[in-house]
């Protein structure tokens, strides 16, 4: 996949097609079809950071969090640090697929249409 930027060219990505794309923080972040998670620092450097997660979506939280949705969890990645802060588990009995987030809150979504609000404990 290639992501295009007006500023820098191209951004390569060796993570498969791109599905979603987010910008926050000064980094670009990428979730491909395989479960990749890329992110391009603040210099929009052309090798990504490929995070260690097989990711079902993401979403961007406030302006320096990344939430990202794995099957029985929800990272909390900082940006800035470029480190995950907290890990939410999710129900067992549920598959979810959707992450969606307001800003300062957010929810997550599961096949059978449930919505479920994270508790984000780390940022309080």
């Amino acid at each position: 996949a290639v992501v295009s930027t007006q500023s820098t060219g191209e951004l390569e990505s060796s993570g498969g097609v791109v599905r979603k794309l987010c910008a926050a923080a000064g980094h670009v972040i990428a979730l491909c079809d395989n479960g990749a998670v890329l992110i391009w620092d603040r210099a929009y450097h052309h090798i990504p950071q490929q995070l260690d997660v097989i990711a079902l979506d993401i979403a961007i939280l406030g302006s320096r969090y990344l939430l990202i949705l794995v099957s029985e969890s929800v990272l909390l990645w900082s940006l800035s640090d470029s480190v995950c802060v907290d890990e939410i588990e999710l129900s067992k009995h549920r598959t979810y697929f959707q992450i969606v987030s307001d800003g300062d809150r957010a929810l997550v979504i599961s096949a059978s249409s449930d919505i479920v609000p994270l508790k984000l404990t780390a940022l309080h």
